[in-house]
């Protein structure tokens, strides 16, 4: 190997990927930049006969799903056949483990280190690639094990159990990104399978509550995270300094940097009331800093009122269409996203809803009158909003009340229960109850 061509291994460490002429020289502990080439005749390369004929093994084997799991872009002129990418862990692996080529420490280190994750390549390319993961799988990942199994190797049955109990409050609080498998059978409440989550923002949700989440898992979706949360602060009408300053510039023409010291001058002031991103309570920051530290619209627009008389300009309010995370987690976790009207049982009328949950955050006379006219998330529960004239109440589901309750720690899942059992009403929806409430603790 050639000492004077050496490569720069703190930076080709850090390459997730490589293309198939980088790794052919990397295996030869050769600066891919220090090769040389031949564009004229063939071979492509003016190396010694081991690297043509390790890049020729290379490409035979690189359609080989059990040795390159992850798909890579095709070329469209197989004479530039080297010029395809590759993951460097998954080249490590075939150079140290299949085809045992003498490599570099370096090369190898980064085998023993995949090896050592209990992670295979195929494995990794599994989670990465997932378009959702289980709720076994999201275990699994939290004890850093590619499969999970109730042992004590895999954590002491405490900790297990805690883990679980994390993963169905998040599922039930809507932290963990979810909807319900339709598919779903019995089978798959102890195996796993039951909910579809969401990998991108389960991963955030991971680094929150566990230590032994898999760190290569964590970069792979850093992107996806990134573009996730930006889409989120921006519906949320939430904007960093830097953004509410280029906003105003780029409508109104307000100098950036006049705009970016005014509202960092307020936010240190305490005029401009601003938030840790992905956080609703009040920040009170040391150090004001305009690329994180978030202004909402509301805070943003009164702050323009009070002290930009002559500035006109406002920022537009969240769309007051779109849907809150409680709504969308009560849904998910009642209909399971996917049930129809027609696939419930009779709805209840209004009547036998006040009497049935009465002493339940409400009195009877109480349900009456929020029934008639019902705050957002008990709209959300009515299934038909009846018409004037007796026999023609507007109906709800239950289940959904329900589920409400619960979650509020307003009624026990035991009297939510004896609501559904002891009612005639609504025995049918019994069974419905006793699917969904399982995700509680009494």
């Amino acid at each position: 190997m050639d000492n004077k061509r050496k490569p720069d291994w703190g930076r080709w460490g850090l390459m997730p990927d490589v293309y198939v002429w980088e790794a052919v020289a990397l295996s030869l502990d050769i600066e891919p930049e220090m090769l040389e080439w031949d564009r004229i005749k063939a071979p492509l390369f003016n190396e010694e006969a081991e690297f043509n004929g390790r890049l020729t093994e290379l490409l035979i084997h690189l359609s080989n799903d059990e040795y390159f799991p992850t798909p890579t872009p095709s070329i469209p002129n197989m004479s530039e056949c080297y010029m395809r990418g590759l993951k460097l862990s998954e080249f490590a692996c075939f150079a140290a483990n299949r085809v045992q080529w003498e490599i570099p420490e370096e090369l190898r280190s980064i085998a023993r280190k995949i090896a050592a994750s209990g992670f295979s390549v195929q494995d990794r390319a599994r989670f990465i690639d997932a378009e959702y993961w289980t709720e076994r799988e999201l275990l699994g990942l939290c004890f850093g094990v590619s499969e999970y199994y109730d042992r004590d190797d895999i954590a002491p049955e405490a900790e297990r159990n805690a883990m679980k109990e994390k993963i169905k409050d998040g599922l039930k609080s809507g932290a963990l990104a979810c909807e319900h498998n339709p598919d779903a059978t019995p089978a798959n409440s102890v195996y796993g399978g039951v909910w579809r989550i969401r990998p991108a923002k389960a991963t955030v949700w991971a680094l929150a509550h566990s230590r032994k989440f898999p760190e290569w898992l964590v970069k792979s979706k850093q992107s996806e995270i990134y573009a996730q949360q930006a889409a989120e602060k921006k519906e949320a009408g939430r904007y960093t300094l830097q953004e509410a300053a280029e906003e105003i510039e780029r409508n109104i023409g307000e100098r950036f940097g006049t705009m970016i010291e005014k509202l960092k001058a307020a936010v240190s002031a305490g005029a401009l009331v601003v938030y840790e991103p992905g956080r609703n309570a009040r920040y009170l920051p040391k150090t004001v800093r305009d690329f994180y530290e978030e202004a909402r619209t509301a805070d943003l627009n009164r702050w323009l009122a009070e002290n930009e008389l002559c500035i006109t300009f406002r920022f537009p309010e969240p769309d007051p269409r779109a849907e809150s995370a409680e709504m969308e987690v009560l849904d998910k976790s009642v209909m399971g996203g996917a049930a129809r009207a027609s696939d419930m049982p009779p709805a209840i009328p209004s009547s036998t809803m006040a009497m049935v949950f009465c002493g339940l955050r409400w009195a009877e006379d109480k349900w009456r009158r929020y029934l008639a006219d019902p705050p957002k998330w008990l709209e959300r529960a009515r299934v038909d909003r009846g018409k004037k004239g007796a026999g023609n109440a507007a109906t709800w589901n239950p289940v959904i009340v329900a589920v409400y309750l619960c979650d509020k720690k307003q009624a026990s899942k035991s009297k939510l229960k004896k609501v559904f059992d002891g009612h005639k009403a609504m025995k049918a929806w019994a069974s419905e109850w006793e699917d969904r409430s399982k995700y509680f603790s009494d």
